[in-house]
């Protein structure tokens, strides 16, 4: 049984803001309870200002939150965030934040170490190890300053390879890097720090793609409250139907009603005519193996036509997240 090392309890934030030059409390986040097992990558997923930043901010013991708490191998942030301090590292998002731009990369490592109590000689046999990783040692003595968004992203990576946090929190990291840039940084996290060094991880971003490819698990903010919690594995089955088109090798002279009405009978929720040749077909996950197999035998062996393709068309979390999203903004126009 893995251990729990983040547990959010319910925490709530609240910001003033002006509003028309009046003071409004604005509430980012809104009574958040989920927990973080030990070596997970978990994804947080949710729109520009669903709350990301401030819950990252709380786990990693920068800030408090207003209501609750969150604890960290069992530390409280309220009570004791310089302990929690020292399981977390939070690695920033777009442009190198955190990072001291007139230092150049070997500097900035050798100041993260002594700010985590890492002995020099140690930290120098990191820093070694994280450029050589990294592919950063022709640009080592550069000044953070005259490097690329890719470079200083990879320099941040090289942070958390340095300080060897058990926890490290990355706010929207490929944010503003290229394509290639971006799956390298994925591939790091995915390959090197959760399945070699077994670091756990929270990961945010506003791209579902990006979370369904990385994560274990996701969790979808929206305007400061958790709209979802599932497992990748498991997105399939939430979304509860299966949408199948299915192409005939070539068109027929048949009865059209006739074949929809004996596809029917079989139990499918929806049937949408593109051609004539091409059904699409929609199907309740949970008997989809069952169903699927008797249309196929219900259109070659009863109606005798042949099917020159089957293309099963699986919801992705991108179909869910916008699904909810527009339905919680639908609940708060009603």
């Amino acid at each position: 049984m893995k251990r729990t090392v983040v547990s959010v309890r319910g925490i709530s934030k609240s910001y003033k803001i002006m509003i028309e030059r009046k003071e409004v409390i604005r509430k980012v986040l809104d009574n958040i309870f989920f927990d973080v097992e030990e070596g997970e990558v978990v994804g947080i997923l949710g729109p520009n200002g669903a709350g990301k930043t401030t819950l990252f901010k709380i786990i990693s013991g920068v800030l408090k939150p207003d209501e609750n708490d969150v604890f960290v191998y069992g530390y409280s942030v309220v009570k004791e965030p310089e302990i929690v301090k020292k399981y977390v590292t939070m690695i920033g998002g777009q442009g190198g934040i955190g990072l001291f731009l007139h230092l150049n990369i070997i500097d900035n490592l050798k100041f993260f170490a002594k700010l985590y109590g890492i002995p020099s000689n140690l930290a120098k046999i990191r820093i070694k190890e994280a450029l050589k990783v990294l592919n950063l040692e022709e640009y080592s003595e550069l000044p953070v300053l005259y490097l690329s968004s890719g470079l200083r992203q990879r320099t941040l990576l090289a942070k958390a390879l340095v300080v060897r946090s058990p926890i490290l929190i990355f706010d929207e990291p490929t944010l503003g890097v290229d394509p290639i840039v971006a799956n390298q940084i994925r591939e790091f996290i995915r390959n090197y720090l959760s399945s070699e060094e077994k670091v756990t991880i929270l990961f945010s971003s506003h791209y579902p793609e990006e979370i369904e490819l990385l994560c274990d698990r996701v969790i979808i903010l929206h305007n400061g409250k958790v709209i979802f919690s599932e497992y990748i594995q498991n997105i399939v089955a939430k979304t509860n139907t299966i949408n199948v088109t299915i192409e005939l090798a070539k068109e027929n002279n048949i009865s059209w009603s006739t074949l929809l009405a004996s596809i029917k009978e079989r139990g499918v929720e929806n049937i949408i005519v593109n051609s004539n040749k091409s059904i699409t077909i929609t199907i309740k996950y949970r008997v989809f193996d069952k169903v699927i197999k008797e249309i196929v035998n219900t259109i070659e062996k009863t109606f005798k036509l042949k099917i020159r393709s089957i293309k099963v068309n699986k919801p992705s979390l991108r179909d869910i997240y916008l699904k909810l999203l527009e339905s919680d903004k639908n609940d708060k126009n009603y």
